[in-house]
């Protein structure tokens, strides 16, 4: 439900104005209306206040980044904001700094140990005596070569061979490898100096661990001032000049059960104001109020876009419908037992489950969960189980299920009745339409969509009254032309009162091409909740007949164990990817048959503006 507003007014003296706001943030009940022609581009300060919140946001993220899971300190220090920038920038140079360090001793730890641990005070005994001695590595190396230039193999690296050469200083050595020059270091005190220099990185990062405990409340207190500025230059941005600039003029949309309050604080003020209930063109925010059982689905309507003052709040039908779409999708009643559970288990982990999992909600999978139960059961399968054909499933359950075909036809139940379900959903969304239509332009501006209402609804009406009996078949036909000629009043004739006959007739024929083509691919589109439901019972019950051929045939004691390690890998494996993809599946197809099909049919634009009031902003 869309809760009502109500349009204030303000005329406030220029230099009574700031304090003015100021009161007016500390109600917080306000959401000021924005200018058509504003002056953003113009405003220099409001634009240095928001590269200041872009770089204090910056430094937020990256500050709760480092702490990661640590606890907050709720102690903070009386250092300035630029003082904790500039220190905490300090922490990133110098790890820069040590990780450019720890680098160069990887790569000096690599080049060495190839070759172990090699005596330099030896190599330059050798080298003072007279001699050369170098290293070098290749994949191809003759006899001749290493008796030639006293060549000595120490070891491998991949396919190279490595070798010490030990010449005559000035001696030309013409070999068909490369020459190594490696560090004069010991590879062993190499590695103890990269894990002391690891370990200097682990000391910064706790102590950049710690700076931030201490100093991520200052940062909070800094970004909540900074848009509290920038909400106030917002506001200020909003406000147009009247009587030489002497006179401030604001306009803003307070909810209704919050103008006591509102008026309490302007009473108290020299203001002048007025007030009156928001209309359409008044374009008011939009502030939803539901139950919390529709609140769950709230996030579902946000996706597509809030309603605005000229729609009708489809949160309410729109949880009704999913719920029962993701459950004929699901089709399974023991998957909607595992979706219940596992809900149960994350509310009652303060929902950690659904911080793992994607950030899931698993209070709306609960009430998603415990739909699939009934449902499954009504379509016959748990856990890929096909209900009806066990002998222990009581008959008064087997008379409940939808399975077979559709009485009278070859058709599958669950086909037609999918169907079923997509023509009562599009009645219902042409039923929304017509009485909003009615409602904001009246009975006689609209009397072709009230002929589209007629035709469909009535037509649909007429046919399931006479499927139950209720109008005999030999009636049938006449009513609906009955209907269909009355609606062709309003649809090739009245579609427009104020517009030329010939032209509504013409306009007439055009639309009802579009509806004739349109409604039937929108019902046709319904058939995916059988599609899907049947999917997933089909791939559960292969899922089963794969587990179930790894207990056949008489085994030994030790293939038993086996087989029944194996039957119970592929039933768990099984049944949860299968609850994975039904899950998907379930989430998005019932989706696009609520944005698509029912906000189409509808007339749901989804281009509300959000109530935000002015408030002052919380660390």
């Amino acid at each position: 439900m869309i809760g009502k507003m109500t349009k204030y007014t303000f005329l406030v003296y220029h230099q009574e104005y700031d304090a003015f706001l100021k009161e007016l943030r500390e109600v917080g009940v306000l959401h000021v209306k924005e200018r058509e022609s504003g002056e953003a581009a113009d405003n220099s300060l409001l634009h240095q206040l928001l590269s200041e919140k872009t770089l204090l946001d910056e430094l937020k993220k990256d500050m709760v980044n480092a702490l990661g899971k640590s606890a907050h300190k709720s102690k903070t220090s009386a250092k300035g904001l630029e003082v904790i920038q500039q220190e905490y920038a300090e922490f990133a140079v110098k790890r820069n700094a040590l990780q450019q360090e720890l680098a160069n001793m990887e790569q000096e730890h690599a080049q060495l140990l190839p070759w172990g641990k090699i005596d330099w005070a030896r190599i330059a005994q050798i080298e003072e005596a007279g001699y050369d001695v170098a290293f070098y590595s290749t994949t191809f190396l003759t006899e001749e070569d290493r008796s030639m230039f006293n060549l000595i193999e120490v070891g491998e690296s991949g396919s190279r061979r490595l070798f010490l050469a030990v010449n005559p200083k000035g001696r030309l050595i013409e070999l068909m490898a490369e020459k190594i020059f490696l560090p004069h270091k010991d590879v062993d005190d190499v590695f103890k100096a990269m894990e002391a220099k690891k370990e200097q990185i682990r000391t910064l990062e706790e102590q950049k661990k710690a700076y931030v405990a201490e100093h991520l409340q200052e940062v909070n207190q800094a970004l909540a001032l900074l848009q509290d500025s920038i909400n106030l230059e917002s506001v200020k941005l909003n406000t147009g000049a009247e009587a030489d600039k002497h006179l401030c003029l604001l306009e803003g949309f307070c909810p209704n059960d919050k103008v006591e309050e509102l008026d309490k604080m302007l009473d108290a003020q020299s203001v002048w104001y007025s007030h009156h209930e928001a209309t359409v063109d008044d374009k008011a925010p939009v502030k939803i109020i539901n139950n919390k059982l529709v609140s769950l689905f709230e996030s579902l309507t946000r996706m597509y876009g809030l309603p605005s003052a000229k729609d009708v709040d489809p949160t309410a039908i729109l949880g009704i419908f999913f719920t029962l779409f993701f459950a004929i999708c699901i089709a399974d009643a023991g998957y909607g037992i595992v979706l219940t559970l596992l809900s149960l288990a994350d509310i009652k982990s303060g929902g950690k489950i659904g911080k793992v999992l994607f950030g899931i909600n698993f209070k709306l999978v609960l009430v998603l969960g415990i739909a699939c139960i009934p449902i499954g059961l009504i379509l016959g399968t748990a856990f890929g189980i096909p209900l009806h054909e066990q002998a222990w499933m009581p008959d008064a359950l087997k008379n409940c299920m939808l399975v077979g075909n559709f009485p009278g036809t070859p058709y599958d139940i669950q086909m037609v009745s999918s169907l079923l379900i997509g023509i009562f959903h599009l009645a219902i969304a042409m039923t929304v339409n017509a009485i909003n239509v009615t409602k904001h332009r009246g009975f006689k501006e609209c009397l072709g969509t009230w002929g589209w209402w007629l035709a469909f609804v009535g037509s649909a009406t007429t046919a399931g009254l006479t499927f139950w009996g209720v109008i005999p078949q030999t009636q049938m036909m006449p009513i609906i032309y009955a209907i269909l000629g009355i609606s062709a009043v309003g649809i090739y004739f009245l579609n427009n009162i104020h517009r030329n006959p010939l032209m509504n007739f013409l306009v007439g024929l055009y639309d009802t091409y579009n509806m004739a083509s349109g409604l039937m691919g929108d019902i046709l589109s319904y058939i995916r909740l059988f599609a899907l439901g049947m999917a997933g019972g089909m791939l559960g019950k292969t899922f089963n007949d794969l587990a179930s051929m790894m207990l056949e045939g008489d085994k030994s004691i030790v293939a038993l164990c086996c087989s029944v390690l194996g039957f119970v890998v592929i039933i768990l494996i099984g049944h949860v990817l299968n609850i994975a993809m039904s899950c998907l599946s379930a989430f998005v197809h019932p989706l696009r048959l609520s944005f698509v099909e029912y906000f189409k049919n509808a007339g749901y634009e989804g281009k509300g503006v959000e109530y935000k009031p002015f408030v002052k902003t919380e660390e």
